[in-house]
């Protein structure tokens, strides 16, 4: 025996014809938006220890325009604790891959 949920009862629903309108607009502007798995992701860096990267504008303030080396990759490779000689404090940081950019020297 099917059961029923409570709350459902024959109801019927008019749309006004303004939201007949709206829903017609919006296909014709493109219609539904992209499923989040059709949407582009960014590309991932292939970094590895010993690669000289540039923290990009997207790092905290402490790091941007640093260069520096990788000395550690964290478990997934979406960390690198990259060490910075160039004498400003802090010295090493845990920078996240979009943070990074691969430097050419």
């Amino acid at each position: 025996m099917a059961l029923k949920p409570n709350n459902v009862v024959g109801v019927n629903v008019e749309l006004s014809s303004r939201s007949g309108q709206n829903l017609a607009r919006g296909s014709e502007q493109g219609g539904p938006m992209p499923v989040r798995s059709d949407i582009r992701k960014p590309a991932v860096l292939r970094l590895s220890e010993g690669d000289l990267v540039i923290a990009n504008t997207h790092a905290p303030a402490e790091y941007r325009g640093r260069r520096g080396l990788i000395s550690e990759v964290t478990v997934g490779g979406t960390e690198f604790r990259v060490e910075f000689d160039d004498g400003v404090r802090p010295t090493t940081g845990y920078l996240k891959a979009e943070w990074l950019r691969p430097s050419s020297s």
